[in-house]
């Protein structure tokens, strides 16, 4: 081989190194975050006893997830719309433009060249198959899912990408090309934001408080009697004190959980935006005695 050769083997060998390494890395977290997504939305269901079809339900559904979807890197599908950029930017500049211009179609043909360009296949890499176990009827495991798969195929595009434009470098390797293959592997597969196993446990967290929040905002009414006595409604003790031991001074914050702890449940309640109802006529008889 020449050094020109040699010089094209080595910035293959780069990027094929970064598509694995990226293959592994973006499924471990997807699958974290499917499994948090899940975890959360099942003890969502435990502590409303609905099923996920009821309005309500759906309704914090929704809410929350978008609330969850403004932590950055969290959404797969900002991570989709990079590397969809990625890819027609470095298609643009490579070399297999001037093999498109030749007649020479090495792009589709990369299977049948990978003799002179190399294989990097790497199979078990679906990214979806952990996923694919969750409850995919549930909106927001079905959204991950679907963007999952659309990541995958940009990544099965980039490992054909990179075996055609290896072939195509090395059919004129005297060639300077401006930019090294490697480079355009780290473009089309951008990093994926990785969590820390805490990090997790947060968001976790983040995500079931707007949902139970959500939830509480459309249901629950409160009045404050003369006494100073709290009565409360659509809401039973069992769950009052499952949002103060969820969400009390033991739960671990941080970077994604910065709520301040609520002594009490009536705290809580004006923490969430409720106010007690002005006159007691505003709500259904027979409340909750606090």
């Amino acid at each position: 081989m020449t050094p020109q050769e040699i010089a094209i083997d080595r910035d293959y060998n780069k990027a094929s190194d970064h598509a694995r390494v990226y293959a592994f890395t973006f499924q471990a977290q997807v699958q974290a975050r499917g499994m948090l997504i899940d975890s959360a939305m099942r003890k969502f269901q435990e502590f409303t006893k609905l099923p996920p079809s009821d309005s309500t339900m759906m309704k914090a559904i929704t809410f929350a997830w978008t609330a969850i979807s403004m932590i950055p890197g969290f959404k797969v599908a900002s991570l989709l719309l990079k590397a969809e950029t990625a890819e027609k930017i470095t298609t643009a500049t490579s070399a297999l433009q001037e093999q498109y211009a030749k007649g020479k179609n090495m792009y589709d043909n990369a299977v049948t060249i990978d003799e002179k360009g190399g294989a990097i296949w790497v199979d078990g890499t679906d990214g979806v198959t952990e996923l694919a176990k969750l409850d995919v009827s549930m909106g927001p495991i079905k959204e991950l899912v679907a963007d999952t798969k659309k990541m995958v195929v940009l990544w099965r595009r980039t490992l054909q990408f990179l075996t055609a434009e290896k072939a195509a470098r090395l059919s004129n390797s005297t060639k300077p090309y401006p930019y090294s293959m490697e480079s355009y592997a780290q473009q089309r597969l951008p990093d994926i934001e990785v969590y820390s196993p805490e990090e997790i446990d947060q968001i976790e967290l983040e995500y079931l408080w707007q949902l139970i929040a959500s939830y509480v905002k459309q249901t629950v009414w409160f009045a404050i009697a003369g006494d100073g006595e709290m009565y409360t409604q659509k809401i039973n003790n069992t769950q009052q004190t499952t949002i103060l031991n969820l969400f009390g001074p033991t739960a671990k914050r941080g970077k994604y959980f910065k709520r301040m702890y609520a002594p009490s449940f009536e705290a809580y309640l004006y923490s969430i935006g409720l106010t007690p109802a002005k006159i007691w006529g505003d709500i259904d008889p027979a409340p909750v005695r606090r």
